[in-house]
């Protein structure tokens, strides 16, 4: 099994096509946000003071680590670390809140869409920047534990990360096969 499926050099099915170069530069940048998130997600696990050291601080580690070494796989091109930076991406398109449930994860740069409602009040808004955030929570939800993203304990929202949706469709894409010639 070839696993630098883009590699013009070892796949002569796609020496000819022009877009190959196209697609081997959005996977290093893909792949390089992956690896600077996810160690600096890493060293914030590594820094923080959560008391209860369970499954919440193995899922942060495998969450960061997964984006780390899918980014070194994407980086040399290989087909696994395709399927594992998609996956990655995709932990990171859809940021919800309520009051009994949050789910919120960011590796690297983001752009998101959020819609957020409190009683009869309806905010849209956008956010960008470059962060390693971890924030799940199940149960009612204290204001002094809730990041400013998700607004008020009583509020519900909805986002979406527009950088992690684009690059899991580029990834999407190549897992459909590397194209062939007509």
């Amino acid at each position: 099994m070839n696993q630098t499926c883009w590699d013009p050099a070892t796949n002569p099915e796609i020496s000819n096509l022009r877009h190959v170069r196209r697609l081997a530069a959005w996977n290093r940048v893909i792949a390089l946000t992956e690896i600077i998130g996810g160690a600096l997600g890493l060293v914030l696990v590594a820094l923080s003071r959560i008391e209860t050291v369970g499954i919440f601080i193995m899922l942060m580690t495998l969450v960061f680590g997964s984006a780390v070494y899918g980014g070194c796989l994407l980086w040399m091109g290989s087909r696994r670390g395709i399927a594992l930076s998609f996956v990655v991406q995709g932990l990171q398109v859809f940021q919800f809140g309520a009051p009994l449930l949050a789910y919120h994860i960011l590796i690297g740069p983001f752009a998101r869409i959020i819609a957020s409602m409190t009683g009869a009040n309806l905010r849209l808004g956008v956010a960008g920047g470059f962060r390693s955030d971890f924030f799940i929570w199940i149960g009612d939800r204290v204001a002094e534990q809730t990041p400013p993203f998700f607004g008020p304990a009583g509020a519900t929202l909805i986002g979406i990360n527009l950088l992690a949706l684009g690059a899991s469709a580029i990834l999407l894409w190549q897992l459909a096969g590397p194209p062939t010639r007509a």
